[in-house]
């Protein structure tokens, strides 16, 4: 029983659909919304995705019943009791959260210019975490006795390896960081800066335990989506962190981009599906599944040196990119290169670049141009599709230049400026 009615067994949230590019089949996950950790992830032909009692097929964000045995095994369930109350969870946070938001250029918000100082850098060394198929990477930041700690996604549990938690990667990595700076480990580490790409699990699902143990908190600045509904339980509980911790809000989108953080996706607000909008206007878009082409790209650059994190953009988002100019142009000039959708083939742009003066054939070659090195999150075969050899072959004719962290017991250490890779 929840909120007074009877939870039906088959409904299910659906978290993603996901196209490898290679036969005719999509691999869709389900959560379930009786026991969090049941994950259905299988492949799935289009016709097989057609609903019962609905007209059209599943789509991502939607609650549906399922029936493995069923001829046609899914059915419309956002009218159901619980989906309903989760759309009224999501709206409530979404409407809460925006209270919260600041604006880009206030002073609490702007990157200390110390950290932006090309004559004197500041030392900075990415960590990123072995969470298995997921992302989370630490981001510090010390220039003098002042030091800063931003974070871009954080996953804690692989659904795809049997809910297998990572939460002793992640403190090892945080004990670590605490070592660099000479603190105490009872003194607390804050995190400044959080990034979320996307809603995806497998990029949100650590957010959680770092509120909890006050590593996020209401000094934090979130810069999060809240428009592209995924109104999943898990999702919720995340917000819901978030706003009991009264962080502070910034829209991750291309116009709020501030010396050292350089939004290159979306270019505006981004909704879902025409029932997600309140006070929509002309400036803003309606895209639709998948979420993955919601991700935020971005290139954070900083003593000098720069990253971009590319979320799990797949070939439409950077089809996207490149017509407005904000992708080639940046990709072509980054030391460092987070590879989109776990090295899927489907996060592979295959399109021909546009208003970029070297004549590069398409993102990826512009983004292997520069890069020293390009980090890999995810683990190999977690999908059908990833690893894609196609990506990786990208980089492999330079030896160490391609990182992956499930190589990494617990992390790996890239020091910004000397390009030194350790595997910890």
């Amino acid at each position: 029983m929840v909120h007074g009615f009877v939870m039906p067994k088959n409904l299910f949230f659906v978290e993603s659909i996901y196209s490898p590019l290679e036969g005719n089949e999509l691999v869709v996950t389900l959560l379930s919304t009786v026991n969090e950790e049941d994950v259905v992830i299988r492949p799935f032909s289009l016709e097989r995705l057609q609903m019962h009692n609905h007209r059209g097929s599943i789509r991502e964000g939607w609650y549906v019943y399922y029936n493995e045995g069923n001829k046609i095994p899914f059915g419309y369930g956002n009218l159901s009791a619980y989906a309903r109350q989760q759309f009224r969870n999501y709206y409530e946070l979404r409407e809460n959260l925006a209270e919260r938001m600041i604006d880009p250029r206030s002073e609490e918000a702007m990157v200390p210019k110390a950290f932006l100082d090309e004559k004197n850098p500041a030392q900075i060394i990415s960590y990123h975490v072995n969470v298995g198929h997921g992302n989370c990477s630490f981001i510090l930041i010390v220039a003098g006795n002042f030091y800063q700690l931003w974070l871009v996604d954080c996953s804690i549990f692989d659904k795809t390896d049997h809910w297998r938690s990572y939460q002793a990667n992640i403190n090892d990595c945080l004990k670590a960081i605490k070592q660099r700076l000479g603190l105490k480990q009872q003194q607390q580490l804050h995190i400044e800066r959080f990034f979320l790409t996307h809603a995806h699990h497998d990029h949100y699902s650590g957010v959680e335990f770092l509120v909890n143990n006050h590593f996020i908190d209401d000094r934090t600045i979130c810069y999060v989506n809240l428009y592209y509904q995924m109104a999943t339980k898990a999702y919720n509980k995340m917000l819901a962190a978030l706003n009991n911790a009264g962080v502070k809000i910034v829209e991750p989108i291309s116009g709020n981009s501030i010396n050292g953080i350089q939004f290159l996706h979306p270019e505006c607000r981004l909704y879902r599906s025409k029932a997600t909008v309140k006070g929509f206007t002309g400036s803003h878009r309606i895209v639709g599944a998948p979420i993955n082409n919601s991700s935020v790209v971005m290139m954070i650059r900083l003593g000098g040196r720069s990253m971009v994190f590319t979320g799990d953009l797949e070939q439409k988002g950077f089809e996207k990119m490149s017509g407005a100019g904000t992708c080639s142009n940046y990709l072509f000039l980054a030391d460092y290169y987070a590879v989109s959708h776990h090295g899927s083939i489907n996060g592979h742009p295959t399109m021909a670049c546009k208003h970029v003066t070297q004549p590069m054939p398409t993102p990826l070659v512009c983004a292997t141009h520069g890069t020293l090195r390009a980090i890999l999150m995810g683990r190999d075969g977690a999908y059908s599709g990833i690893y894609s050899p196609v990506v990786t072959g990208y980089w492999s004719g330079v030896p160490n230049r391609l990182v992956k962290t499930e190589n990494a017991q617990h992390y790996v250490e890239l020091e910004w400026g000397t390009d030194v890779v350790r595997y910890i």
